[in-house]
């Protein structure tokens, strides 16, 4: 009678934990199947009953994102001249500094003290474009967005530099222009160092050029983001 009884508790314990076992595995099959890959402020998921697309997961500054790539791509004009960066490698490359937001976020303050927001990959919301503030808006229109800055920065910088670049030179000081705004990349002596045609010099500034936000407080994030702009700058054009 006792061995009876033995086997029927391990009988029950094995019951027990092959069913604790199967329900462990039924929870990781749906929340697999549930899994949310979007897991950034103001990012939302455009609607694929009327937007085809497919994600793409793209390195950020705080780890990595999930994008929408929407059909169809946005098309870039002019076409950058021989032995320049294209739009898409401007994306892609300033894309994963910023990240993409799809709703706006205050992102510092004017001169005046009056706050800033921005939207999309680090498009600051101008004058005119208050609907911004308070929409949600689609991987397609955050391109656009970047499509319209870009161009205008890319001409700035070719404007301002006296001295040839290669492509990757290009690509690093028109990121660092983007990120500083027309005054702070004319601001100190970055510029005016290149303009010399002090390539290593220009480099060994880049690290420290404009590293702070909000009165001035030194920005870890910043610093890292100019890091990798120096290494890129240093690095030969294919």
């Amino acid at each position: 009678m006792p061995s009876k009884k033995l086997y029927t508790g391990s009988s029950i314990l094995y019951l027990f934990v092959g069913g604790v076992l199967t329900l462990y595995i039924l929870f990781r099959v749906w929340a697999k199947g549930k899994k949310i890959e979007i897991n950034v402020e103001g990012a939302v998921t455009p609607n694929t009953e009327t937007t085809p697309s497919v994600t793409q997961t793209i390195a950020t500054p705080t780890g990595t994102q999930t994008i929408w790539k929407t059909s169809p791509p946005v098309t870039f004009s002019p076409t950058p001249r021989r032995n320049q960066p294209t739009y898409e490698e401007y994306l892609n490359w300033i894309g994963r500094l910023e990240g993409v937001r799809y709703r706006a976020k205050k992102d510092g303050v004017d001169k005046d003290g009056n706050p800033l927001f921005s939207i999309g990959y680090g498009h600051q919301i101008k004058k005119g474009e208050e609907y911004l503030l308070n929409a949600t808006i689609t991987e397609q229109k955050a391109r656009e967005l970047f499509k319209t800055d870009i161009e205008e920065i890319a001409k700035d910088v070719d404007s301002v530099v006296k001295v040839p670049i290669n492509r990757n030179q290009k690509l690093a000081l028109v990121s660092i222009r983007y990120n500083v705004g027309a005054g702070g990349f004319r601001s100190r002596n970055l510029l005016s160092t290149l303009n010399k045609g002090d390539y290593s010099g220009t480099a060994f500034i880049i690290p420290d050029f404009i590293v702070t936000s909000g009165g001035g407080i030194f920005n870890q994030g910043l610093r890292n983001r100019r890091i990798k702009e120096r290494d890129l700058f240093l690095t030969p054009a294919p």
